[in-house]
């Protein structure tokens, strides 16, 4: 597993333990873009981004912490969050699949799941994305004393990513003793 260093600046530089990985997805069309509005100092950010061909990019070290769970600052303080590149969820217009911005989306690169909070269309992530993400999963937790693997979405009952069927994703889900 390579990973590409992406020094960001847009973190809080105090160590905390991490118990915790959260996955999101970035909710546009391309890693830089997310990394554009990760970039603005406001000290929301993720540790990792994964890119579409599996590339992974690091924006500052593990023991450090950002705001990135929507929740409190415990559960952030506590938490390893990685980016996905990936629209996300997508609405149904007539034949076509767009994303919240109206960019339409291929039928090739979708996956249809139950509803969830309202949606049912979702752009999948692709094989290399997913194999990068299990591996990086792997790697942290031998690094830190994880109890929980989740999504923003399980996390936050305001966000869409991701959900609780979504291929590949929910099988790295888990919680210690849970």
């Amino acid at each position: 597993m390579k990973i590409i260093q992406k020094a960001s600046p847009d973190f809080f530089k105090i160590k905390t333990v991490k118990d915790m990985i959260v996955l999101h997805y970035t909710g546009g069309g391309t890693l830089s873009g997310a990394e554009a509005t990760l970039a603005i100092r406001d000290y929301v950010n993720v540790h990792y981004g994964i890119d579409d061909d599996g590339t992974i990019y690091q924006y500052f070290a593990e023991d450090y912490w950002a705001y990135h769970t929507g929740t409190n600052k415990k559960d952030a303080e506590r938490s390893i969050g990685i980016e996905i590149r990936s629209w996300g969820h997508l609405t149904r217009v007539g034949n076509e699949l767009r994303s919240w911005t109206g960019k339409n989306i291929e039928w090739t690169k979708v996956v249809r799941l139950a509803p969830f909070r309202g949606f049912e269309y979702w752009e999948m992530i692709s094989y290399a994305q997913l194999e990068a993400v299990r591996e990086l999963v792997l790697a942290i937790s031998c690094r830190h004393p994880i109890k929980t693997v989740t999504t923003h979405a399980r996390l936050n009952k305001n966000k869409l990513d991701f959900p609780p069927d979504y291929p590949g994703i929910k099988g790295l889900i888990y919680e210690f003793g849970g």
